[in-house]
């Protein structure tokens, strides 16, 4: 069955407006053979941020737990086989904005990537639409302090 490998996730530039997402898919002989394949694969790339306030904390308790993660943005690729071997390299880009004027307010981002197949003779369908793996990114973090202005070199 295909996975995800190497998942990663780094700035686009020094202004760290945005952020690349990029992994490979690595298809299993079976997924590759014959004329007409029988899948279709997609992966589903969603950045998300994690925001951490510092929190009134009293000793001896333990910490807060970390907030959810929010999804900022997502988009789906489609994932075509190789050409040759059995991996195929793939990336996409965010841009994004944050409106917070703290030094004390840290994001952390990171992406999800969800590895999807259907069967390619369905395509309206969600039925054999299934998720067949997932991973997560490294993290980034990004401060109030990195986004100073003006921004050295930048």
């Amino acid at each position: 069955m295909a996975t995800i490998q190497q998942p990663r996730i780094e700035f686009t530039s020094n202004l760290q407006t945005g952020v690349k997402v990029s992994f490979q898919v690595n298809f299993a002989a079976s997924e590759l053979g014959g004329i007409f394949p029988t899948f279709v694969f997609s992966a589903r790339v969603f950045l998300n941020v994690i925001r951490i306030v510092p929190q009134p904390q009293v000793a001896g308790s333990p910490p807060p737990p970390l907030p959810a993660p929010v999804t900022l943005k997502f988009t789906t690729l489609g994932v075509p086989l190789p050409s040759a071997g059995n991996i195929r390299a793939l990336n996409t880009e965010f841009t994004y904005a944050f409106a917070v004027n703290s030094n004390l307010i840290t994001d952390h981002l990171h992406a999800q990537i969800q590895l999807r197949r259907r069967l390619r003779f369905l395509p309206n369908t969600n039925l054999f639409n299934s998720v067949i793996d997932s991973k997560k990114t490294n993290d980034l973090v990004l401060t109030v302090s990195d986004l100073a202005i003006p921004q050295p070199n930048g």
